[in-house]
């Protein structure tokens, strides 16, 4: 792995956002399984893919609301998509460099990526965790505790944060 080749032996010290925390997590599993000292894992705002079971699998549409509500921006049931684009694109936010031609071709890959997240199996990772939550809104009313089938959640230090899951990081 990557990983490895940069860095071969541990302690490792690993952290990831959304679907980043999720690979964080399955890099924690992977290593440990190889005997190598994970000193922290750090997830912010993350879930598993078990957490998603029974959700459709998202679409362009889906991936621009998705990043919308992500950046505090509510409301968008039955908005078109030039109209998603466009409040994506405004002065200001995170995606408008991309312009259109590019925010449509990362949103289609973001929607790929997702689905094959959803379709992979999630490790087991027993080692210790420090878990942001992002409290403003709950992120689809999901919760830490969905990580139980693959943690031990009593070696998990949660912190709830003040902010949205796109404002975790500032």
């Amino acid at each position: 792995s990557r990983l490895r080749a940069h860095q071969p032996r541990g302690p490792y010290r690993l952290m990831g956002w959304s679907l980043g925390g999720a690979l964080a997590q399955a890099m924690a599993a992977e290593l440990s399984r190889q005997g190598e000292d994970v000193a922290a894992l750090v997830l912010l705002d993350s879930y598993p893919a078990s957490a998603w079971a029974g959700q459709p699998l998202m679409d362009e549409d889906a991936v621009l609301r998705t990043m919308l509500m992500a950046d505090g921006d509510h409301g968008t049931e039955g908005l078109a998509t030039a109209t998603l684009v466009q409040r994506l694109l405004r002065p200001g936010r995170a995606f408008a460099p991309l312009g259109e031609h590019g925010l449509r071709a990362w949103s289609r890959r973001l929607a790929h990526l997702v689905s094959l997240f959803r379709q992979a199996p999630t490790p087991r990772h027993d080692g210790p965790v420090d878990f942001f939550a992002a409290r403003h809104p709950p992120h689809l009313g999901l919760d830490p505790a969905c990580w139980a089938p693959h943690a031990d959640l009593a070696r998990w230090r949660v912190h709830a944060l003040d902010c949205s899951h796109a404002g975790i990081s500032d």
